[in-house]
């Protein structure tokens, strides 16, 4: 509009320019004009007084030389008098009609005219003496006559030639030319001015062009950032100084569900008439100050569209200045928001894992230790229950040693299977089974006041690969969760087996394509669903993968979303002191990990919980590899004679081994460096029919020493006595043939006499 007005104005200027000089132009033109047709009219009248004077010169001559002759005569004839007087009144006639014709111009003036006057006054004093003529008595006058026609002559002859001296002036070439260079002098001014004219619109138009082009680019800069605005996937909303709205594009149109349609109805009204009464509050209350005070506010902000649905927004808004309205700008981040969530649920998970793995190898660590202390421990304690045979209340107390011992034992096995560390029983294994001996171990012992019953939905065996005891022991260690959480009071327990084919819609989220890598970490899902109902999900579920499902569920009190954060941490419980170790449920999720299985937990508090645990149907059950650890007893127990060395870093470990092999008849020798028993195997390897190492050693592991010693004596047989993982020992004993055997610590003494026993009727035979 603006440049619409400026090119208005300077049209009007160019065109006011271009009217004045137009009209100076017609005026100079027309001067011309009028100079031009002044001098035609001189020369015409030049040409007429020349012609007049010309003729009333020969009428005076005629008239003159006549009326000369006629006076001369005596008697006149009526012939003569005509002549004479015919002659007098084209004299007469001739003056009048060249007064009549020039009377006016600017050649007669008054002068002239009285001039004329008296000429006729002095033909007319003529006429006197023609009448006498007639009488004979014009010879009398003819002196007078003359006198008469020569004073007509001479001021004829002055008024003659003071008109032919005006008129020749005025056609002089002086005067032409000055009359020329007027008209040049117009025409050249008009000719420049014409020019200046043009340079002055080729300048003005130069401007104009540019500044039309300037103002093309500003708006085609604006009509890209308009169109930019519509485009914008922000809503965006324009505000006058009193806050109405003036403008929104369609994305925050879309943000608050108005129909384009129905868009009109908010422009011009407050900008507030967006949100309901609550937003519009929270616009009065914490927006308007914060934007009054430093001139923008950033922030969330929920909106309710007018499809009732509500969205997460951010939104930002900003006082345009000089108190001219406002700008604001909104954004959907509903999504964004929630990916946030999930990601720092992620996060925890991941953290959780990383966690769970950390203490798993703490607790790996700590049972290699405490293996080492138990094994002295229980080595001394059968020393004492042999030795005590006749004092039957001492041995009591060195049974309850070894008694307590076992239990020791058996909470290690519980860590090694939270870490991964103990070896597994790898078989087919009937999940039928399992629950009837976890229902048989449970039962004896269980309260009066609890029912437990069995409901098996699948009448076949229901087989899968994997370990019986870490699976009895998952599901032991459930049922004794759900007895304890029923404390004193009456409830239920239920036990339930399915076979399943696992689907996107009952199982949505843990559903894959693959099963987990062995061993790793599942990600868990905690969902505090409301009421005091808490989900939680671990593992996947593969695929067109058949499932067995072991439902576990109580009418206890159930567990809250706090509780299911730290289940599977050792040694968490809620239980008093001597009633849990904590490192049930860690166990149950290493036999989930172990199994490449899955677990739901659904629980609500003062109701109970279910558990529901889903282990892949074994698909080829002919085909598996069994690993099989038993060692058959000889019955040998006399080793006299028998040279065996002992390598152990841990000096109470050595020393009760080298007690219990020489009460059995050995020649033992210890050595507490692997180092040194090298150094003893170099130089008298032939003096030794055993060795007897630990693995995880300083220094020198047990397989380094196998390793050294095998390239000077490769007969030497070697048992690899550990705290570590059998499985792995297995695949070393595999690699080195020298290594004959495995075991474990704390080995009993039976235990390890039937090993000896076993490996040196191998190498002895």
């Amino acid at each position: 509009m603006r440049l619409f007005i400026n090119n208005l104005i300077v049209k009007s200027h160019v065109s006011i320019i271009l009217g004045v000089i137009a009209f100076f132009s017609v005026a100079s033109f027309y001067s011309c004009l009028q100079i031009m047709e002044t001098e035609r009219q001189a020369i015409i009248s030049f040409k007429f007084k020349s012609a007049e004077i010309e003729k009333i010169e020969f009428l005076i001559d005629d008239l003159k030389s006549k009326l000369v002759v006629y006076l001369k005569q005596e008697k006149s004839t009526p012939a003569n008098l005509n002549e004479i007087s015919d002659l007098i009144y084209s004299f007469q006639e001739a003056l009048i009609n060249f007064n009549t014709s020039h009377q006016g111009s600017l050649r007669v003036n008054m002068h002239d005219a009285d001039l004329i006057n008296d000429l006729q006054k002095e033909v007319s004093h003529l006429i006197p003496f023609i009448r006498r003529t007639v009488d004979g008595m014009g010879g009398q006058y003819t002196s007078q006559v003359k006198i008469i026609l020569d004073e007509i002559e001479k001021k004829f002859q002055k008024f003659a030639k003071y008109q032919m001296q005006s008129e020749e002036h005025f056609l002089s070439e002086g005067v032409l030319q000055e009359r020329r260079t007027k008209i040049f002098l117009s025409l050249s001014i008009l000719g420049f001015s014409s020019f200046f004219l043009i340079i002055f619109l080729i300048y003005k138009n130069t401007q104009l062009e540019r500044e039309y082009k300037r103002r093309m680019e500003i708006n085609d800069i604006a009509h890209q950032r308009i169109q930019a605005i519509e485009a914008s996937t922000d809503g965006i909303g324009i505000m006058d100084k009193d806050k109405n709205l003036l403008y929104m594009n369609p994305a925050l149109r879309e943000l608050h569900g108005i129909a384009q349609k129905d868009a009109g109805e908010y422009i011009g009204k407050s900008w507030k008439a967006l949100y309901n009464d609550k937003g519009q509050a929270h616009i009065e209350g914490n927006v308007y100050p914060i934007l009054n005070e430093t001139g923008t506010w950033r922030g969330g902000s929920l909106i309710k569209r007018k499809d009732d649905k509500v969205i997460e927004a951010e939104m930002t808004l900003t006082l345009l200045p000089d108190g001219k309205g406002m700008i604001g700008t909104a954004r959907d981040v509903t999504q964004k928001n929630q990916a946030e969530r999930d990601n720092r649920e992620l996060q925890g998970q991941i953290h959780q894992a990383q966690k769970m793995e950390a203490i798993g190898r703490l607790a790996g660590g700590l049972a290699h230790d405490f293996n080492n202390v138990l094994a002295a421990i229980m080595g001394y304690a059968e020393f004492l229950s042999e030795d005590l045979e006749k004092n039957k209340k001492l041995q009591k107390f060195a049974d309850n040693i070894l008694m307590a011992g076992n239990k020791g034992r058996a909470l290690i096995d519980q860590m090694l299977a939270f870490s991964r560390r103990k070896e597994h029983q790898i078989s087919v294994v009937n999940l039928r089974d399992a629950i009837d001996e976890t229902v048989s171990m449970v039962s004896a012992g269980l309260p009066k006041s609890i029912d437990l019953s069995v409901d098996f939905h699948h009448d076949a065996p229901a087989y899968i690969n994997g370990d019986a005891s870490q699976i009895s022991q998952a599901l032991m260690n459930i049922v004794v969760n759900a007895v304890d959480a029923m404390e004193e009071e009456k409830g239920h327990i239920h036990i339930s087996l399915f076979l399943i084919e696992p689907d996107e819609e009952n199982f949505e989220g843990m559903i894959c394509d693959e099963f987990l890598p062995d061993h790793e970490m599942p990600h868990i899902n905690i969902q505090d669903i409301g009421d005091g109902q808490t989900n939680l999900e671990m593992g996947v579920l593969k695929r067109d993968q058949t499932y067995f499902q072991i439902s576990i569920s109580d009418t206890g009190s159930g567990m809250s979303e706090a509780i299911l954060q730290h289940i599977f941490e050792p040694f968490f419980t809620t239980k008093a002191v001597d009633k849990g170790t904590g490192l049930g449920m860690a166990n149950v999720h290493a036999a989930i990990v172990a199994h490449q299985a899955a677990m739901i937990i659904d629980t609500r508090l003062s109701e109970g919980s279910t558990f529901d645990l889903f282990f892949p149907q074994a698909q080829y059950i002919n085909d598996l590899n069994l690993l099989d650890i038993n060692h058959n007893h000889v019955g040998r127990t006399d080793f006299q004679g028998i040279r065996v060395l002992l390598v152990d870093d841990q000096q109470e470990v050595l020393d009760m081994m080298e007690t219990l092999l020489s009460r059995a008849g050995f020649d033992c020798v210890a050595k507490q460096s692997s180092l040194e028993a090298l150094e003893l195997l170099r130089e008298a390897s032939d003096a030794f029919d055993l060795v007897i190492t630990d693995q995880n050693m300083p220094k020198m592991t047990g397989v380094e020493l196998i390793e050294k010693c095998v390239l000077f004596n490769r007969r030497l047989p070697f048992i690899i006595l550990s705290g570590y993982s059998e499985e792995k020992l297995q695949n070393i004993r595999i690699k080195y043939p020298s290594i004959r055997a495995t075991l474990r610590k704390p080995a009993k003494k039976d235990v390890l006499l039937k090993a000896i026993d076993s490996v040196l009727k191998e190498t002895l035979l």
